[in-house]
């Protein structure tokens, strides 16, 4: 897995403002997932990618999803 280009994240900024809890962050991210990919999975659906402007970027109408619960 490769790290992403840090400047490209305004979530956490780079160099001098750099994110103190950045890495708690991302192990936290891979724990959950890794948890939920275990029992279901996720059909992303056809969307724009429209992102809203802003210290944290958000698709401006969400993620849809599909999820189905693995047997």
């Amino acid at each position: 897995m490769r790290r992403p280009d840090e400047y490209l994240l305004p979530v956490f900024w780079a160099g001098a403002r750099l994110c103190l809890g950045k890495d708690m962050a991302r192990f936290e991210v891979i724990m959950v997932a890794s948890m939920l990919m275990k029992q279901f999975t996720f059909k992303i659906k056809p969307h724009e990618e429209v992102f809203l402007n802003g210290p944290v970027m958000f698709l401006k109408h969400g993620l849809w999803v599909e999820v189905e619960r693995v047997v």
